[in-house]
């Protein structure tokens, strides 16, 4: 399991993205869980679809003391929003904060496509969003953003949001054979994120034996070799043994066996 170190000082928002599957929400608990262990008041939100507050590790972070906001508690979250806004007139030295929101993707879409939902929603979202532009502007010292989503793109960002897109923290999830690996983006100029451990790691893939095609094609050939074998077996017996190609068919069969027993040792070597 690669985790890769969020410095929250160098990085004050993090963006995580990936496919469905790929570890998205599992990357967003797992930093709360971290984050509370620090003494952080951590604030996870999904009003689009919703957490399944059924997972263990959700039901840790709610006895953690952790804030968790659901399917289309809204204005929940524009509360604890604005308590938050509130809370930087204080003087005095407070917790710090870190806010989490899960499948900010469908947040952003929903955003952009009103006919989609009902128009308190949608003005629900809005009030959102102005609110999220204000704590990135105001780049508070205790305050710490994290999204998540599936492909994150700058086009889908206001203008508030060009400078914590560059210079933020950019996360692929990607879960492999049941672990989960984390790979950094590195934000172009022109607005995409590129991931280059990810595409390493793809194209390792790519060219990696697929072991059951590979059985598959083998038991194949192997087949195919006893079939022929059994047939020159067959003529054999009938007295064809002077015939060229006979012979020719037995050079060939003997060299396909020779290749197929290399195939065959590689692949056991492989598995």
């Amino acid at each position: 399991m690669i985790l890769e170190p969020w410095n929250t000082d160098t990085h004050p928002v993090c963006f995580i993205t990936g496919d469905t599957g790929d570890g998205k929400t599992w990357r967003c608990t797992r930093m709360a869980e971290e984050a509370i262990q620090a003494g952080a008041t951590v604030i996870l939100a999904d009003p689009a679809k919703g957490w399944d507050i059924g997972e263990p590790r959700l039901r840790r972070l709610k006895h953690a003391g952790a804030t968790i906001i659901g399917r289309g508690e809204y204005d929940r979250l524009i509360a604890e929003l604005d308590e938050i806004l509130a809370a930087t007139i204080v003087v005095e030295p407070v917790t710090p904060v870190i806010i989490m929101v899960d499948d900010f993707t469908s947040l952003l879409w929903l955003l952009q496509h009103p006919e989609e939902t009902t128009p308190g929603t949608h003005c629900r979202i809005r009030q959102i969003m102005l609110r999220i532009d204000t704590l990135i502007r105001a780049d508070l010292p205790d305050v710490r953003l994290v999204f998540s989503g599936q492909r994150i793109k700058w086009g889908m960002l206001s203008d508030a949001w060009a400078l914590p897109w560059k210079e933020g923290l950019h996360l692929w999830a990607q879960r492999v054979n049941g672990t989960y690996e984390v790979f950094t983006g590195k934000p172009s100029d022109s607005g995409t994120v590129s991931y280059p451990e990810l595409e390493q790691l793809r194209d390792r893939q790519a060219y990696r034996m697929d072991e059951y095609t590979l059985r598959m094609v083998m038991a194949r050939i192997s087949g195919e070799m006893d079939r022929q074998q059994t047939i020159l077996a067959n003529r054999q017996r009938m007295g064809m043994n002077d015939n060229a190609m006979y012979a020719g068919a037995i050079t060939m069969l003997e060299d396909l066996d020779a290749w197929c027993l290399q195939q065959l040792d590689t692949l056991k070597d492989s598995l």
